[in-house]
């Protein structure tokens, strides 16, 4: 640059650094008399952070004579000289912050040059905040590892963490998402490492179980298919090796009715309709890995319908009579449907819709019950009073006589009789090749208009 006159020329440089709100300023004296002022270079401290206060360095390419600095405007402050270019103080000590640090120096001719640069003293260790994964924390799948790191002096230079295990190690910056099922499931420490400019350092490690494995279910005790007609208990043997069982339950559920609760639970089935149900073992491990295993089972509450067909209650029955009866359910099928005839010395099993044999049977009054058990366990039973007779009733001829020859008008009559049912009616029956008839006993008959034998037959009341 050409001048006329003698100046100063102050220059002021910024660039961007470690130090908040740094700046470097240059003072420049020219003269067109003389030969330039001493050429000034700073070698300590530079526009940085120091953990220290930093040594304060002056040299030049030329001889200078004395040589001071003054820190933040303050006072001047010598510095010894270490040869005719070369000048230093090492004995300051300063306070924590940011400082403007201004040196000045002249030449063999007395023309004087200063030098300024800003700079940092940081002794403290940069904060360090933790917010993902919390300590002792249980993870599956994708996580987040973040931090913050704040410095009041310095810039923060280095946020990194490391997670590490016995056989594993992965490395990486602050605010990123791994993938848990890159690790093998076990325990892991996160360190957690920030450095400032000035070389402080904070860390903080942290302890985690990964676990991508669900929980086991064994052992359930409402199994597929099963058929329930009572109050149940859902149970289960569950575990998990890594992070453990943080919740167990089971639902209920189909259609039209629903319930949950904890495992080891008696299900009230007072409340639910009768019919096919899904049961559900759900176990959650504290890495929230979910476990779900869900069976088939019948709920059936209701017993099977029944009606008997044969005997009739209160009836009266003969040798090797019929028992018969209808028997149905809805929700499940019918397992069983027997009877049992009894009196108090006696009592004889069978299916329904057969016939008992009497022959081991004395006559007399039984009670038969009727039996009818579906695939739950239900059971409907009726029971009827019957009077068993095996006997013929007593028939008394009264006339004709047997073998008597008759003519013209005769009269047919008898009298009968039985000790246990009574006689229900007693009527005849007259009949050869050609003719026959009927009628009811104590009745005259034509003798003309019949030839041949007489065949009477008297009828008992069963």
């Amino acid at each position: 640059m050409t001048s006329t006159n003698n100046q100063t020329l102050d220059i002021t440089v910024n660039a961007s650094n470690s130090i908040k709100g740094g700046k470097q300023d240059y003072s420049l004296f020219l003269s067109e008399e003389s030969s330039l002022g001493p050429g000034l270079e700073i070698q300590s401290p530079e526009n940085i952070s120091y953990g220290e206060t930093p040594d304060f360095n002056l040299t030049s390419l030329r001889e200078i004579g004395p040589a001071k600095f003054s820190i933040d405007g303050g006072e001047n402050l010598s510095m010894a000289k270490e040869n005719i270019t070369s000048f230093y103080n090492i004995s300051t000590n300063l306070e924590e912050g940011t400082h403007d640090v201004e040196f000045w120096a002249n030449n063999t001719e007395q023309y004087w040059n200063t030098e300024r640069v800003q700079f940092a003293v940081d002794r403290t260790n940069p904060s360090l905040n933790v917010s993902q994964p919390v300590e002792d924390a249980n993870i599956s799948g994708n996580f987040t590892v973040n931090a913050t790191a704040q410095d009041d002096v310095s810039d923060i230079l280095i946020e990194e963490y490391e997670i590490r295990s016995q056989t594993f190690s992965k490395e990486g910056f602050f605010n990123d998402t791994v993938n848990s099922s890159e690790f093998e499931d076990g325990s892991y420490n996160i360190s957690f490492n920030v450095t400032d400019a000035a070389g402080n350092f904070n860390s903080s490690i942290f302890n985690v179980t990964i676990d991508n494995t669900k929980p086991e279910i064994s052992e359930i005790t409402v199994q597929e298919g099963d058929i329930l007609a009572s109050d149940f208990n859902v149970n289960a043997t569950v575990s998990d090796t890594t992070s453990g069982i943080s919740s167990s339950e089971y639902t209920i559920k189909n259609s039209g009715s629903k319930g949950s609760g904890e495992l080891n639970s008696i299900v009230d089935i007072s409340g639910l309709e009768s019919g096919f149900y899904n049961i559900s073992y759900l176990v959650k491990d504290y890495s929230e890995n979910l476990r779900n295993k869900t069976v088939e089972a019948i709920i059936d509450s209701e017993e099977p319908s029944l009606e008997v067909l044969k005997p009739s209650n209160n009836s009266f029955v003969k040798s090797n009579f019929s028992v018969k009866a209808l028997s149905s359910d809805t929700v499940t099928d019918i397992n069983s449907s027997k009877y049992n005839i009894s009196n108090s010395t006696t009592k004889l099993l069978g299916s329904l819709n057969n016939t008992i044999n009497t022959s081991k049977l004395s006559e007399g009054a039984y009670n038969i019950t009727f039996r009818a058990n579906d695939s739950a366990g239900n059971l409907n039973t009726t029971r009827i009073n019957v009077s068993l007779d095996k006997s013929r009733p007593e028939i008394n001829f009264i006339s004709p006589v047997q073998e008597e020859n008759i003519s013209g008008n005769f009269s047919i009559n008898a009298t009968a009789s039985d000790s246990l049912s009574g006689v229900e009616s007693i009527d005849y029956s007259i009949k050869n090749n050609s003719i026959q008839g009927s009628g009811s006993t104590n009745s005259t008959v034509n003798s003309t208009l019949l030839e041949g034998w007489i065949l009477q037959r008297l009828n008992k009341r069963y």
